[in-house]
């Protein structure tokens, strides 16, 4: 019932092959299973494929909420099959939540936790406190002059009640009733004791004693404490008559001199130094200097008519070994004569002048500069296609020495003016037919006309463009020990390339142990997350064991000698190092971020993502890794330094399933946990097809059976491949051509 095909090509070869090139029909097709007959020369064949699905994007009919589930659908755009899928409820994302009422030390409290999605709230009762006692209560003791006594009693350190008794049943609301009042200081003065010069005695200052603690205060009342009464020290009262014993004693501008002072109440004598006198200064004029005569003059200065010493300054403070000269100069004219014309300066050399001092009408010879050379701009010269001629671009030209410049300035000197070489004007590239466009795989030919002149360019060949690949997606997902396959496809041409994707091992699963006489080596236990630390953490009921059972022996590795603690007996099989033993070196890790994030309250894995974990532990101290109670062979898992960096391979990802995991890193002294979601779905638009001889397919949650008496032969083929797309030529192939019929 199929019409017959028309223009369908046969090869010469046998057996023939053919390609239908009528995609419209094709896209016409059902969703579902047909077939197509070819006959030739008497001969015929029978081909049967299905038309896949053209499933559209997922449309939410229905949001999730913390506490019910949502709806999704896709629907096909042929023929109105739905795919409908659930969406989980996300669940409440509580709050780290507030006190609402804080416990007392006799009063429970509350705790209030709210849904940052929905608002919902919770509440969490917080058991009293009870009375935290002082680490010793308060005994009896007695006032002093400062400090308060008070009988014996309890004081809470929580609720800072008091109490008479340890077990809280008298409370003290008045501490009053239990507090004795400071005694104060008893002052009695303590009169002053004069200093003596005579018998050089100190004195000391008036003060107070208190007749009770013995304690010494400067004041009355008690407010400065000291340790002993401030001194007076003795001194002489020396007059201010200075006498000399000779001559030579006496100070000069020279020198110091050597006094004597007496004291008015004991008579002693004292030497005093008295300081050098005043110099006895006189100015020295200033000398003019002479260029007359070409001699130096001195700026005037100061002398001392006693030690003839020499000083810039009138107060003699800056002495000086010689007056400062002053230079003679001639002070010459700004008037430049020359002695001949070839004296003068041009625009290429620079001159010979003369000026004369005012003073003396002494001549010096100076050099002039070059004078800027008269310059005359030459217009440029167009380029002419046409007539093949070159041009000149636009200079300027000397008119006293001739020579050219490209620049009005005249700073860049050239020797010729700049040849502007003709050249065509290419316009837009052309093509004879669509035939010599350039595809994917097949380079083009072209040409272009000159705008100017009209002149037609030789042909050009246009690189072939290269496919421009779309995204990789999944044909076939690879399982435990079964290779899958990932196609992509050309967006222009809908060439189709594929890769393998390699097969993921099958993980190895607990041995339950259930016999006597098992030895479980404590650095290397598997399995196990008891929390119990009594000893007997093999045989608690209570423990948080993911497999409800202890893992064989066949599960552990030896450790390494050096990363085993010196006190752990690795023989004793009560070691056990995940749950934490009774050694007491055994700690919980921390992990630091998962793929680069911080935050791992709720952490995803995709395909897409893959799954880096960084710990803070010492790389070298990890014994294994464990996943969903299963240990991950070495190769399943690469681990670097810096804390511990551990990046998981991905055919372990390919072998999870959506939803909630638990991945275990295990220490010769600790472990670190954690609890992610693994999102596997990959939405795609394009319906994988499978290439299989037997056996049964899935495809989007239907099924068809392929037995043996009707395998698929040859190479399953995308319906979308048998599109062509006509495509532009590459805007570089008009600058290819332009170099090449350049002249």
């Amino acid at each position: 019932g199929v019409p017959v095909l028309r223009g369908v090509t046969w090869s010469s070869d046998a057996p023939a092959v053919a390609s239908v090139s009528e995609s419209g029909l094709l896209r016409g097709l059902a969703c579902g299973e047909t077939s197509i007959h070819a006959e030739a020369a008497g001969t015929s064949a029978e081909i049967a494929y299905a038309v896949p699905h053209a499933y559209g994007d997922w449309v939410t009919t229905k949001e999730a909420t913390c506490e019910e589930d949502g709806h999704r659908e896709r629907v096909c755009s042929s023929c109105q099959d739905k795919i409908e899928e659930t969406i989980p409820a996300t669940g409440h994302d509580w709050d780290d939540g507030q006190i609402t009422a804080a416990p007392t030390c006799t009063e429970e409290g509350t705790k209030t936790y709210t849904c940052r999605t929905c608002g919902s709230t919770r509440t969490e009762i917080l058991q009293p406190t009870s009375h935290q006692w002082n680490d010793t209560h308060t005994v009896d003791k007695e006032p002093t002059c400062t400090e308060a006594g008070h009988i014996a009693y309890y004081t809470c350190e929580n609720c800072n009640k008091v109490y008479t008794d340890e077990a809280g049943t008298t409370e003290i609301t008045d501490l009053s009733t239990v507090t004795l009042r400071a005694l104060g200081h008893n002052l009695v003065l303590v009169p002053e004791v004069r200093a003596d010069c005579k018998t050089e005695t100190n004195g000391t200052k008036a003060h107070y004693k208190c007749s009770r603690c013995q304690k010494l205060f400067s004041d009355a009342a008690g407010k400065n404490e000291i340790t002993a009464p401030e001194s007076i020290p003795f001194k002489h009262d020396y007059d201010e008559v200075i006498t000399y014993k000779s001559d030579a004693d006496k100070p000069t501008c020279q020198k110091t001199g050597t006094g004597y002072v007496h004291c008015t109440v004991c008579n002693k004598e004292k030497a005093v130094v008295v300081p050098k006198t005043d110099h006895t200064i006189v100015k020295v004029e200033e000398v003019a200097p002479d260029c007359r005569t070409e001699k130096d003059g001195t700026k005037e200065h100061y002398k001392c008519t006693v030690c003839n010493k020499l000083f810039s300054d009138a107060a003699g403070k800056n002495e000086i070994t010689a007056p400062e000269s002053i230079p003679f100069k001639h002070n010459y004219d700004e008037v430049i004569t020359y002695k001949s014309d070839a004296d003068k300066p041009t625009c290429q050399k620079t001159g010979k002048g003369y000026v004369h001092c005012t003073v003396c009408n002494k001549e010096n010879e100076v050099v002039v500069d070059k004078i800027p050379h008269d310059l005359e701009k030459i217009e440029a010269v167009e380029a002419d296609c046409r007539t093949e001629t070159d041009g000149t671009e636009e200079y300027y030209k000397c008119s006293m020495c001739n020579k050219m410049f490209s620049d009005a300035d005249g700073k860049n000197e050239i020797d010729a003016p700049v040849v502007v070489k003709w050249a065509h004007n290419w316009g837009e590239i052309e093509y004879a037919s669509d035939d010599d466009k350039p595809t994917c795989t097949k380079p083009g030919i072209a040409h272009a006309k000159c705008t100017v002149c009209d002149t037609e360019s030789d042909a050009a060949e246009i690189p072939a463009l290269g496919h421009k690949w779309g995204a990789w997606y999944v044909k076939k997902p690879a399982g435990p020990s079964v290779e899958g396959l990932e196609a992509r496809e050309c967006t222009v041409c809908h060439e189709e390339e594929t890769r393998v994707i390699p097969a993921a091992e099958p993980f190895e699963k607990p041995k339950p142990s259930g016999g006597s006489g098992t030895s479980i080596t404590p650095s290397h236990q598997g399995g196990s997350d008891s929390s119990s630390n009594n000893g007997n953490s093999n045989n608690n009921s209570n423990s948080n064991n993911n497999s409800n059972s202890t893992p064989d022996t066949a599960d552990v590795e030896e450790p390494v000698v050096d990363e085993t603690p010196d006190d752990v007996d690795v023989s004793d099989e009560n070691d056990v190092y995940d749950d934490g033993s009774e050694d007491g070196y055994w700690q919980t890790y921390e992990i630091i971020e998962v793929n680069g994030e911080t935050d791992l309250d709720n952490v995803t894995i995709t395909f897409e993502s893959g799954m880096i974990v960084v710990i803070d532990a010492p790389a070298d101290k990890l014994v294994k890794v464990v996943l969903d109670g299963k240990k991950l062979p070495g190769e399943y898992y690469d681990v670097e330094n810096g804390s511990t960096i551990v990046t998981i391979a991905d055919k372990v990802l390919r072998s999870l399933k959506d939803g909630e995991h638990t991945i275990r890193f295990v220490y010769t002294d600790g472990k670190a946990e954690l609890s992610f979601g693994f999102d596997g779905s990959i939405d795609s638009k394009i319906e994988p097809i499978y290439e299989e001889t037997s056996g049964t397919k899935t495809t989007n949650g239907t099924s068809a059976d392929n037995s043996d008496t009707n395998p698929i032969t040859g190479v399953a083929v995308n319906v979308g491949a048998f599109a062509v797309i006509g495509l532009t030529a590459a805007a570089g192939a008009l600058a290819f051509m332009k170099k090449k019929n350049h002249k």
